[in-house]
């Protein structure tokens, strides 16, 4: 069992555009709705390629059942505590002609301390029947950018991490299984442009240095990496049709845990992360991924070594 944590789910709101402009009358072509945030992503990506997920987190009492409906629809188990409140909406405009995404994301509903130290109680819990815990994604606002490393601490199995910043720097410590930020994100978080592979292999060798067992870093066009204590790996980015990249860092998590979970070796892991965010892209919004497009693209994946 994967436990995918999701703190602030969202309802994501996608519209799709022929052309984005700035401070233009934009013409919307055609819109989709979804429960969203990125546990959630994870979870409902583990399922469709085999894995048995949970998904755990906290949202607000007027969207309950529709966060329950829509993760045991997609066969995972939902454990979720309420706030007063709905949840947040996302909209993320898709220009078609360049295939970009913009972000216009709400901060969702508060969550006070007592009900965070509740919360970190059951997640130990949780973490007790799982084999992999995955944090992920924004937290309600006011709580501690170190709340993922005070849960990880209380984790007896392996922790996946995705998120950037202070968040992602605060629980290093924990010495993460996986992290796994995109180009942007790792960006952020070391304060300098990465612009070549020895930049993004020097600062994926940092995050391992301050505890990451092993780094993975999504690079859209330009591929992915994976760093470990011991080795790097890049595989070049696999040429699919485009049509959204909503969620393909979240179907990159969901393809590694599969992988490894599935063959225990962390090269196996690393290509089929890099297949099932390949095939998420061939799907609009957040559909995720299709497993036959995942299958077919596995064998597609090629990875390289990298000094």
């Amino acid at each position: 069992m994967v436990t995918a944590i999701c703190m602030n789910p969202s309802a994501d709101k996608t519209v799709y555009l022929d052309k984005f402009e700035l401070s233009a009358t934009n013409i919307i072509k055609r819109e989709t709705r979804d429960v969203g945030g990125k546990g959630i992503n994870v979870a409902i990506a583990l399922r469709r390629l085999g894995v048995p997920s949970s998904c755990m987190g906290i949202v607000g009492d007027k969207s309950l059942s529709e966060v329950i409906a829509h993760l045991e629809k997609s066969g995972v188990e939902a454990r979720f505590m309420t706030v007063s409140g709905q949840m947040r909406t996302n909209l993320k405009v898709v220009d078609e002609s360049s295939h970009q995404v913009t972000e216009l994301n709400e901060r969702g509903p508060e969550a006070d301390a007592e009900m965070l130290t509740l919360f970190k109680t059951l997640v130990g819990e949780r973490a007790k029947k799982s084999r992999y815990i995955v944090f992920t994604g924004a937290m309600p606002p006011g709580t501690p950018a170190d709340y993922y490393r005070e849960l990880m601490s209380v984790c007896p199995c392996r922790a996946v991490l995705d998120t950037h910043g202070e968040m992602l720097t605060s629980a290093l410590s924990a010495k993460p299984f996986l992290i796994k930020p995109n180009i942007k994100e790792l960006e952020k978080t070391v304060g300098r442009t990465l612009s070549t592979m020895r930049s993004i292999l020097e600062a994926a060798r940092e995050m391992t240095a301050l505890g990451a067992q092993n780094v993975l870093v999504s690079m859209g066009a330009m591929g992915a990496m994976l760093c470990t204590e011991d080795t790097a790996l890049y595989s070049p980015a696999i040429s699919v049709p485009v049509r959204s990249t909503v969620g393909a860092g979240d179907c990159m998590v969901a393809g590694f845990l599969s992988g490894i979970i599935q063959n225990g070796d962390i090269k196996e892991a690393f290509r089929f992360g890099c297949a099932a965010g390949a095939a998420s892209v061939m799907t609009e919004g957040t559909r995720l991924l299709d497993k036959s497009d995942f299958d077919e693209l596995l064998c597609r994946v090629s990875l390289q070594s990298v000094q």
